[in-house]
């Protein structure tokens, strides 16, 4: 008995401790240590960034006893117990919650493995599995299809309004907001929610965009697509361009055109559209299609798409019911090579498109190209308008209150060009539009790998290249100014990515100036490559301005490095070198050969190349490195092995080199003045003893040309001894609000030796002027890049000369891209930008 009780009471007391301990379990709350970086992760991540919900989310979820891991599967169960949990269905909070859930389950949809091999399995081979389909297999398969991507575009739609409804809530709702707004409270920063839920709109909008895009051959989709493009839309657009007038589509240049119309119907009505094996399509919802709200497919949805009123965007929209080839998110793409990368915050989500049609100038491409439209003689085929065009894209449920927001099934696609639309309005509000603009520009340099293709043209003889070709950064805008840029010896338009990049990265230079990039054969004779690039540039400006009345078409600005400085100062002068020319001519010893030389070249040829007149668009110039005087290292041993190499391409003046070969070497044709305008290669031009250099060494630049020197210096010891002299100034870091043209001088500065002069005995003068000689005689013989000494970069009557300690290929330098960065900026306020033309 007493076993007995001993043996009752020991239970009592393990059932007792055991009770207690699961009473202390369920209220124990532990504490671990993390650190920062995890709880930013945590609070910050949702379905966008991983598959599960936002910890957000998942609360209310457990909040009201659903938890998260089993929302997705039984979805339409899962909203009903929202629906009836929530103590407030229209609250932000609540609005954040159905937004997030809505993309989950499309990206759920998405990720089907069901849906996917249907989708993507190509038939291989007719003994196996995968086998073609037969008709009934593809019937049932492409119904299928339909499901999934009606599945798919309904949730991505939902999350769209939602979210939509969630960011523009106080538009939406003005009572709400006014009740909230007339009690007194702190204000609050953007909140983790905020983020997050305009991350859900821009994934959503994002995925139906591409969803739409990538279905737009109809076969995994039945849609009702009217189109709203007509002959005459491109012309329209261009027309309103030239005049800013409202032409035929009633649309100005540069505002929204509808383009496109789809209309989904009913998913019933989708799926019985065909009449063949009726029974075999309903059967091919799975449970997981089957989950999904019936309302969302039981109504008809429409979807404008909008794109804006200019012929670059317009290009292709009447070929395939298109506008676009390809389309890349640019938060999808990563880039390398760029010194930074240039965006605007905002709203939307920021798009390039890339045309079939657009010049590939790789090494790889010109090989195999036959090349014909680049070497054309008319220049309006080496005018290259860009192939890949910036896009940011929104999409905007039909309603003005949060109501017709939520139960829309009408939906605006919105495309603007970010360079002509700073801001947008929604609801009656202005919010500033999302861009990158790197994105285009990076496409377009990985894609040609201009670099290579400098040296390949330099170095090959095959006649890959012999005119030169002008890329437009961006679509033509009449209202900004435009900057030329000329590349040097063996070299390419690569060579602008720092300044080209940070001009975009500047929000008023990217707002007024437009950039166009010559790329020339540098192994052509200088005077032959001015000529052919001057007819190129001034064909491009009457191209897109034939009245020459547009901004665009005044006050440029061209810049210069190496050879392409030399080139620059012959665009800017309206020098007559033919008299010079003819001296040069006859004091060659061999007399028939002139004579030879007079009767194959066509004289008026010859005078349009020696007759030289100013670009009349033009006002300023920047010259960098240039090599006005020639340089010594043309004829150093190893840069004559390489002249060696370089020859001019096949063909290019090939007769008149036959019929002379018999009474003339090669040589002794490119030392003749007449000769050297074709038999010369340009690298061998830039010598100091070349013909080209005593015609063209001392030219003057027309007088309303401003121009700016920027000049490196190797020698790094005498650069410091003259800053410590204060005879040579660094490039200041500000970029001054001064208009003179002082304000950017930098560098090496001997007036103000001069100056000084006036106030010293004339001993200390006279010492003071000895010191000046040796400085200047110093700067002529010691002070060079490397490659081009002082002495022949120098020019007199510059608005400034800048030095910068640095070797030949100076324009990629920090500093020498803020030197070009200030004389641009005092460049717009010495020419301020007029009102816009158009909108």
């Amino acid at each position: 008995m007493q076993k007995k009780f001993i043996v009752a009471r020991l239970t009592l007391n393990l059932a007792l401790t055991a009770g207690l301990l699961t009473a202390v379990g369920c209220s124990t709350v532990s504490v671990d240590k993390k650190n920062s970086s995890q709880t930013i992760v945590k609070k910050r991540s949702n379905v966008v960034t991983t598959n599960a919900l936002s910890s957000k989310s998942a609360s209310v979820l457990v909040s009201i006893g659903v938890p998260a891991r089993e929302c997705l599967p039984k979805f339409d169960e899962c909203l009903q117990k929202i629906d009836a949990g929530l103590f407030n269905k229209d609250s932000k909070e609540a609005l954040a919650l159905y937004a997030e859930l809505y993309l989950a389950k499309a990206k759920e949809i998405s990720a089907l493995e069901d849906c996917v091999e249907k989708i993507l399995r190509p038939p291989i081979d007719t003994y196996y599995a995968n086998a073609p389909n037969t008709p009934e297999q593809e019937q049932q398969r492409i119904s299928y299809l339909r499901q999934c991507n009606t599945d798919y575009r309904n949730n991505l739609l939902s999350a769209i309004k939602y979210s939509y409804a969630y960011l523009f809530y106080n538009q939406l709702n003005p009572e709400a907001a006014n009740t909230a707004n007339m009690a007194v409270k702190p204000n609050n920063l953007p909140s983790n929610l905020d983020i997050q839920t305009q991350d859900v709109y821009e994934a959503a909008s994002d995925a139906l965009i591409k969803q739409l895009y990538s279905n737009k051959d109809h076969s995994q989709q039945i849609a009702k697509m009217t189109s709203f493009i007509n002959s005459d839309l491109i012309d329209d657009a261009k027309l309103s361009m030239n005049t800013g007038a409202q032409y035929a589509n009633g649309i100005k240049y540069g505002d929204q055109i509808k383009v496109l119309n789809f209309t989904f119907p009913p998913i019933e009505q989708d799926l019985n559209t065909d009449t063949d094996n009726q029974d075999l399509k309903r059967t091919q919802q799975t449970d997981s299609t089957k989950q999904l709200s019936k309302d969302l497919n039981s109504v008809e949805t429409s979807i404008d798409l909008y794109l804006p009123n200019e012929p670059e965007y317009l290009q292709n929209t009447t070929r395939y019911n298109k506008s676009i080839d390809k389309l890349y998110a640019s938060h999808d793409l990563s880039f390398s090579g760029l010194n930074t990368i240039s965006e605007r915050e905002g709203f939307g989500i920021s798009y390039v498109t890339l045309f079939d049609d657009r010049l590939n100038t790789s090494v790889t491409n010109l090989i195999k190209s036959d090349n014909k439209t680049l070497n054309s003689e008319d220049p309006l085929d080496r005018i290259h308008l860009t192939g890949n065009l910036l896009l940011t894209g929104m999409i905007l449920p039909a309603g003005n209150t949060l109501d017709e927001v939520l139960n829309s099934q009408h939906f605006d696609i919105k495309m603007y060009n970010p360079h002509h639309v700073k801001s947008v309005d929604i609801l009656g509000e202005p919010y500033y539009l999302a861009a990158n603009f790197s994105a285009s520009y990076g496409i377009w340099l990985s894609e040609n790998r201009l670099n290579n293709v400098g040296y390949f043209s330099l170095l090959s003889k095959q006649q890959t290249l012999t005119l030169p070709q002008l890329f437009m950064l961006e679509p033509y805008d009449p209202n900004k100014r435009v900057i030329i840029m000329l590349h040097g010896l063996a070299s390419s338009p690569e060579t602008w990515v720092s300044i080209t990049n940070d001009i975009s990265n500047d929000t008023k230079l990217r707002d007024n100036y437009q950039v166009w990039q010559i790329f020339y054969p540098t192994n052509i004779p200088i005077l032959e490559n001015r000529y052919r690039i001057q007819q190129l540039i001034e064909t491009t400006y009457h191209m897109n301005d034939p009245e020459g009345v547009h901004p665009a078409s005044h006050n440029s600005v061209l810049i210069g490095h190496s050879m392409g400085g030399v080139i620059g100062r012959m665009l800017v002068s309206n020098e007559n070198l033919e008299e010079k020319f003819n001296t040069l001519n006859t004091q060659q010893n061999n007399l028939r050969l002139n004579k030879l030389l007079e009767d194959q070249f066509d004289k008026s040829k010859v005078k349009n190349r020696l007759h030289l007149h100013q670009l009349q668009s033009v006002d300023t110039a920047v010259f960098i490195s240039a090599p006005f005087r020639g340089t010594d290292f043309a004829d150093r041993w190893f840069t004559q092995l390489l002249r060696r190499v370089v020859q001019l391409p096949i063909g290019f003046a090939q007769t008149i080199r036959g019929n002379l070969a018999s009474i003339a070497t090669e040589g002794e044709l490119a030392a003749n003045p007449l000769g050297a305008l074709y038999f010369e290669n340009g690298a061998s031009q830039l010598s100091d003893k070349s013909s080209f250099m005593q015609l063209t060494a001392d030219l003057p630049i027309a007088d309303n040309i401003t121009y700016h020197s920027i000049i490196a210096n190797r020698d790094s010891d005498l650069y410091n001894g003259l800053l410590k002299l204060n005879i040579a100034s660094t490039p200041t870091t500000s970029l001054s609000n001064n208009d003179e043209a002082q304000a950017l001088k930098a560098g090496v500065n001997l007036n103000e030796m001069e100056a000084n002069k006036a106030s010293l005995d004339p001993d200390k003068a006279k010492a003071l002027e000895d010191i000046k000689s040796n400085i200047s005689q110093t700067l002529s013989t010691a002070s060079s890049d490397g490659i081009v000494p002082y002495s022949s970069s120098h020019l007199e009557g510059a608005a400034s000369e800048t030095i910068i300690s640095g070797g030949h290929s100076i324009q990629e330098t920090p500093e020498a891209v803020l030197t070009l960065r200030k004389i641009l900026h005092q460049h717009l306020r010495q020419h301020p930008p007029q009102q816009r033309q158009q909108n």
